[in-house]
């Protein structure tokens, strides 16, 4: 059984792990962090500064939803969209725009 004070704070940051450090990132108001499974992804058109951008299909909750790489997002340059598919995510999305927070990879 979780502390209210653990409960809170699992959903008011994401944890990121490295290495060498551990980094809890402040979620946005009203998110609600969903799981789901890639099943494609393709590229778009840069931006007009130069940053990629992407399209994703996710099978979350039995539906599969088109998402969007917002643009300009600094962190689609830490995934790998190549080795994406097939992957469980966590994420958050408004308005069709996705936001990864993590992806599942089977080590062996």
């Amino acid at each position: 059984m979780t502390d209210p004070i653990t409960k809170v704070f699992d959903d008011l940051f994401t944890i990121t792990e490295t290495k060498t450090r551990v980094t809890a990132t402040l979620l946005p108001p009203r998110t609600k962090v969903l799981k789901g499974i890639v099943l494609g992804v393709a590229r778009l058109k840069n931006t007009l500064n130069g940053n990629p951008r992407y399209v994703l299909y996710v099978r979350s909750n039995g539906r599969t939803i088109e998402y969007k790489t917002e643009p300009n997002a600094g962190w689609v340059y830490g995934i790998d969209f190549h080795n994406l598919a097939e992957k469980q995510i966590e994420y958050y999305s408004k308005n069709k725009i996705i936001t990864i927070l993590g992806v599942e990879f089977d080590y062996e």
